[in-house]
């Protein structure tokens, strides 16, 4: 990167989809950390896909988890609205070993995509419910 490059800055996400929602997935991105999106219980994988509503140039994802979350999820981007396709959708970062417990994990990401999508794998050890998402935010350009 250029060091003539601006600071990355938190991108607005145009809207939020999910695998399954008991809450809304909008609420991942609603700016509202007492608000939040939940998945059908003990169903993996669960995703939540960001539509930053044009393609840009990502540097980092931050997700507040809820205490039920992920123990594995990666982190893929995709210019496809084809959600459904997985062949779309190329792996950007990846974490394992997540605990349960309300957490916020911070993955370093690179490339330019419209969608990132966040897809758990796994939930954490003693989570028997679903995956749960306070808020999520994009940082780039």
């Amino acid at each position: 990167a250029s060091s003539s490059l601006a600071p990355a800055a938190t991108l607005n996400i145009a809207a939020a989809t999910a695998s399954t929602a008991l809450t809304p997935a909008a609420n991942a991105i609603d700016k509202n950390s007492g608000t939040r999106w939940e998945s059908a219980h003990a169903l993996d994988p669960s995703w939540l896909v960001l539509d930053l509503g044009s393609s840009k140039t990502l540097s980092s994802i931050a997700i507040d988890w809820e205490a039920a979350n992920a123990g594995a999820y990666t982190i893929q981007g995709s210019n496809s609205a084809n959600f459904a396709d997985n062949a779309n959708w190329t792996n950007l970062a990846s974490r394992t070993g997540g605990t349960f417990g309300n957490r916020t994990d911070t993955l370093n990401i690179s490339g330019n995509y419209r969608y990132v999508r966040i897809y758990a794998t796994a939930r954490s050890a003693t989570n028997q419910w679903g995956y749960s998402i306070w808020e999520a935010r994009v940082l780039g350009w």
